[in-house]
């Protein structure tokens, strides 16, 4: 049986004994083949990307060229769950951008995000429990707004649906990576994410 090694990208016969049939054409000696090389057409079957990889199991010989034949491997359990954080964090990042992005309240826009939310909440309680009637609260151009205490906990509510929203869609996002069984639907748990959230 004739076999074959890689020569710059092709695949050169080798150690057969002549007078030789080659995948049904017949030689009759090395000089009519010795020289020659093949080039490779890969067989590939049909893989999950996700949780498979490939690898040259064998070659088989044409007329013309060589058959590279791949054969598809389960990866680890460990492999797939690291190509899946990848997304996760993926996700996880964008989400970070998108839920600090500027809130409008009232036609003024405050900072987003859980944490401007609760430091405005926490001025407004802070307010009442001091007797005071006002908070100072900064917009995003910097400037000092003066807000009643009931505006001022609007404004916190305002900003706190906001992250809600994007909070809710960054969970259908994590849980359909999570759950994704190839790779297009892992891909697609990032890519519907981010288009539907846009930053």
């Amino acid at each position: 049986m004739p076999y074959s090694y890689v020569v710059g990208g092709e695949v050169q016969l080798s150690n057969i004994v002549f007078p030789a049939t080659v995948a049904g054409v017949y030689y009759s000696s090395t000089a009519v083949i010795s020289n020659d090389f093949y080039p490779e057409v890969d067989v590939v079957p049909a893989y999950n990307s996700l949780t498979q990889s490939l690898l040259i199991s064998g070659y088989s010989f044409d007329t013309d060229h060589v058959n590279v034949i791949y054969s598809a491997v389960d990866l680890s359990v460990e492999a797939v769950a690291a190509s899946k954080q990848i997304v996760i964090d993926a996700i996880e990042r964008h989400h970070d951008v998108i839920s600090k992005q500027p809130v409008t309240v009232d036609g003024i826009d405050y900072k987003g995000g859980w944490e401007s939310a609760t430091v405005i909440k926490g001025c407004a309680d802070t307010v009442q429990e001091l007797g005071g009637t006002t908070c100072a609260i900064v917009n995003t151009v910097g400037a000092e707004q003066a807000l009643t205490i009931a505006e001022t906990r609007a404004v916190a509510v305002g900003i706190s649906l906001a992250y809600q929203a994007t909070f809710a869609a960054k969970t259908v996002a994590l849980i359909a990576a999570a759950v994704a069984s190839d790779e297009t639907e892992l891909n697609a748990a990032l890519t519907t994410f981010v288009a539907a959230n846009p930053a």
